[in-house]
């Protein structure tokens, strides 16, 4: 029988979708750029960058399918390479693929020279893909080598002159598949033909192509006489992309031996545990595209949905059609973006997982990443796009998104893949995991969070709270941060991070950030940050139970408060003609002896009454004959403290990284969550204690102590029904603006109370509606 095997390890490439970001929310580009220009990135056989006149062919197809440039020539000068091919209109996305050197018809097989004495650069094939949409900008592709390349290293000790080195039992030509990875049949019979590598630096070269063979064959002369040697080769595969090291020893009998070397990296890449990953993180952080990036649709898709956010206005921007439950299919960022995003990172992973090969510890681990990145976008879509697994598990027509092609599947059938993906990311990242301080790759940690998270919503909790107990055994104590207030500026390398979308300075700090629309510095609002998104009253409410919940001081931020003492008063009513609710508001009060206000709205005087609700004090006064709670808070100034009518209250997690604004990296994992996500399970197996407990470790870590610390006893006095209502309060508070609330009530068939001051319709959302997943996009098929 016989087997073909893609050897290219260089198929791990950038296949970002590129769509120009307007500096405006609400509007599109007006111009359609003009020239196609692509800037690489590679390293070649004997220099380090293109050279002018260089040529490469370039395939384009357009998302629809159509193939736009069909084997055109684009040619390197100053930098770029460029031809007279114009960009399409529109924004539809597409994939490039390019190749070196340039052929008049599209190279199906590529053939190195037996004799490469002369040099090697002829020999040399590099490929790079790379997704985009019509833009100014020239569109960056990193090239990679499909070859091999042969180093010999001679240690002569004989004296006599050594001439004439061949290196023998080597293929020649390569097939390619129709992403120029070349295809080896390694159930073919050996083949005799010998190289005459390039003799440069003292050492011996030979580019060939990647190949299956037990053993290579070293022949040389010393002073006429013939001398051979066989060299074994590791797992018999001589991989694309890499040098594998030869070394043969003469000694001064004349007895030769040879012995193969180390397998490294033919490209010099960065000195990191994952080099080759860096192109699918890409993925995810990519903020260059008008689509935006995969943090920003996380939150924005999850949170507008929820009752942490008081949304401050509207917008033609689709973000406030998510706040609506409205559908906003097909739009510049709107429900369609978060599957286009994560679309190609599976499909990037799906690549990599296709060739199913690795050479080393290194290789193996990024193999278990990319099973790891496919089950988490999967794990991200079927929890936006299908209804909970809790209450939809057999629910059909989801889009799995495998190596081999699309499949329709179940919810079930989906998690059960991705548990699989799961299972395949441990074992191959077992064999060398991170044991640095940096979090912005994922390891053997990260896939367990994720596994208990995958557990504790299929309410699988004996396996939730299981891999959870593992993962706080493995650690021990210390897992919290103390210093909240550097726990998100810092998420790279703080303890209590387990995984991160890491961004560093001039990635992801413009104003289309998420961190824009929560925060930014008061005076410069609308140049560099939005700040359109604020705390909601009861999420406020939920904080000032204990007001010296140090989570609260580090993440609540009011804007330009005055400073002087003085309170403000503010309460919802109805907005003329909408069903949002508006805030009435007072400015510059004082407190009363007792702890009351008084104040005039609308030439009517009111004096607010305290009232002890479950335990905790809330204001109450008559407002148009029914009792209403009002909000008694620290004063802001009218302007830039509030926006139309709501008190713009901002929030600092996706702030403040390196001291600026609009930058941070977004936290995927952290093991607060794993304390909560036992907290959870155990609540729900009867183990009220252990539940307790683990809430209490949060709390502690926030300050929290004494008679603020939740008990059996005190749950009901408190107005708790259960200790899982406790434990998801708890993940409201600590895991809030994260992406977290959206997810967590309607899993737990709960109701979304979203009778609160905003803009989002004051209405309770039940678990069972229909409006709560949102729409797979239409152009998914099951043969995508």
């Amino acid at each position: 029988m016989k087997y073909k095997l893609s050897m290219a390890m260089a198929v791990i490439l950038s296949l970002t979708v590129v769509l120009a970001l307007s500096c405006k929310k609400q509007e599109e580009p007006a111009d359609q750029p003009g020239k196609i220009r692509i800037s690489p990135t590679v390293t070649k056989v004997t220099e380090t960058q293109f050279e002018e006149g260089d040529a490469i062919g370039v395939i384009i197809t357009r998302s629809s399918g159509e193939v736009y440039a069909d084997n055109v020539k684009m040619t390197y000068k100053n930098g770029v390479f460029e031809s007279d091919l114009d960009w399409y209109s529109g924004n539809e996305t597409c994939s490039i693929l390019a190749y070196y050197p340039y052929s008049s018809t599209v190279p199906e097989t590529f053939t190195v020279s037996a004799d490469q004495s002369a040099g090697l650069s002829q020999y040399d094939f590099l490929c790079a893909s790379a997704g985009s949409s019509p833009r100014k900008e020239t569109v960056s592709m990193s090239f990679y080598h499909q070859m091999t390349r042969l180093e010999i290293k001679v240690s002569n000790q004989s004296g006599k002159t050594l001439e004439n080195l061949r290196v023998g039992n080597v293929v020649l030509s390569a097939v390619f598949d129709k992403y120029f990875n070349p295809e080896i049949d390694y159930d073919a019979n050996p083949v005799e033909t010998e190289v005459l590598p390039c003799h440069m630096g003292g050492n011996y070269y030979a580019i060939i192509p990647p190949q299956w063979c037990e053993s290579l064959t070293v022949r040389f002369t010393l002073d006429g006489q013939e001398k051979a040697c066989s060299v074994p080769v590791e797992d018999s595969w001589l991989y694309g992309w890499t040098q594998y090291t030869i070394s043969v020893f003469i000694n001064p009998s004349l007895e030769v031996s040879a012995i193969a070397g180390e397998v490294k990296d033919w490209i010099d890449y960065p000195t990191t545990l994952y080099p080759k990953t860096a192109d699918i993180y890409s993925l995810l952080k990519d903020y260059s595209t008008a689509n935006s990036s995969f943090p920003r649709h996380f939150i924005f898709m999850s949170e507008l949905k929820g009752d942490n956010v008081c949304a401050s206005g509207e917008s033609t921007d689709p973000m406030w059609h998510f706040l609506r439950y409205q559908p906003s299919s097909g739009m510049s960022r709107g429900e369609d973006a978060l599957w286009q995003t994560l679309s190609p990172v599976i499909a990037e992973a799906n690549r990599y997982i296709q060739l199913n090969t690795y050479w080393n510890n290194r290789s193996e681990h990024f193999l278990g990443e990319c099973y790891f990145l496919r089950a988490f976008a999967h794990f991200v879509l079927v929890n936006f796009y299908a209804r909970p697994y809790s209450i939809g598990k057999d629910d059909s027509g989801f889009v799995l998104m495998k190596e081999n092609g699309n499949t329709s599947a179940t919810v079930a059938e989906t998690y059960a893949f991705i548990l699989s993906d799961l299972e395949k990311a441990l074992a191959h990242m077992n064999v060398m995991d991170d044991t640095s301080s940096y979090k912005g790759y994922v390891t053997t940690t990260a896939a367990k969070a994720l596994l208990s998270r995958v557990y504790l919503y299929m309410e699988d909790n004996e396996k939730c709270a299981a891999v959870c107990d593992e993962l706080l055994d493995s650690r021990g104590s210390g897992v919290l941060n103390i210093d909240l207030d550097n726990c998100f500026k810092q998420a790279q390398t703080q303890d209590e991070t387990i995984w991160c979308i890491a961004y560093d300075q001039g990635e992801g700090e413009s104003i289309g950030s998420v961190g824009s629309m929560f925060y930014g510095t008061p005076y410069d609002i609308g140049g560099s940050s939005w700040v359109e998104f604020f705390w909601s009253d009861p999420l406020i409410e939920l904080f000032s139970r204990y007001p010296e919940d140090k989570r609260f001081q580090a993440y609540f931020h009011p804007c330009t408060p005055t400073e002087d003492g003085k309170k403000m008063v503010h309460w919802p009513i109805a907005a003329d003609g909408v069903n949002y609710r508006e805030n009435a508001i007072v400015h510059g009060l004082q407190l009363n002896a007792d702890g009351n206000v008084t104040f005039t709205y609308n030439d009517q005087t009111y004096t607010t009454e305290i009232k002890y609700v479950n335990g905790y004090p809330q204001y109450f006064i008559n407002y148009g004959g029914e009792e209403t709670q009002v909000y008694v808070r620290d004063d802001v100034t009218p302007y830039p403290g509030v926006r139309n009518t709501y008190p713009r209250y901002m929030m600092s997690k996706f702030s403040g990284q390196d001291g600026l604004d609009n930058l941070c990296s977004p936290v995927m994992f952290r093991w607060a969550e794993i304390i909560l996500n036992r907290a959870e399970a155990r609540a729900k197996l009867g183990n009220d204690a252990g539940a307790l407990a683990d809430v209490n470790i949060i709390r502690k870590r926030a300050g929290l102590g004494d008679n603020a610390l939740m008990t059996p006893s005190n749950c009901s006095e408190r107005g708790y029904s259960s200790v899982l209502d406790v434990v998801l309060d708890e993940r409201r508070m600590e895991l809030c603006f994260e992406g977290h609330r959206f997810f967590d009530v309607y899993r737990n068939r709960k109701q979304m109370d979203r009778r609160y001051a905003g803009h989002q319709p004051w209405e309770v959302i039940e678990y069972t509606d229909t409006r709560i997943p949102y729409t797979i996009p239409s152009s998914t098929s099951e043969n995508q």
